[in-house]
């Protein structure tokens, strides 16, 4: 079995919650899993609310899914495959395309 070592500030290691200092690699795997997909929520909470999505109630929210996708510009549809393809998000739904579209 081979050890890594990884340095992290005091700040990180409480950041991410840590409890003790050797890690199984998919225990340390699925903690950093865990915390930047608690990023990821935070972030799509907040555009939501910048963008007004968090005020809207779900029949609001599944009519504007349900209007055609012609609405959405070339530019619009060049964002969403970057965005895709950052990493950020790896499956835009239609949804993601709305949050996508009120930016």
């Amino acid at each position: 079995m081979k050890t890594i070592k990884v340095q992290l500030s005091e700040v990180e290691y409480n950041a991410f919650g840590f409890s003790k200092d050797l890690f199984a690699f998919s225990e340390f795997t699925d903690i950093i899993e865990r915390q930047i997909a608690s990023q990821s929520m935070h972030k799509c909470v907040t555009l939501s609310q910048l963008n007004g999505l968090s005020s809207m109630t779900m029949d609001e929210i599944n009519a504007e899914i349900k209007e055609p996708d012609d609405e959405f510009t070339s530019d619009d549809l060049k964002e969403i495959e970057i965005a895709r393809n950052s990493g950020v998000c790896k499956d835009i739904t239609k949804l993601e395309k709305l949050l996508m579209s009120k930016l």
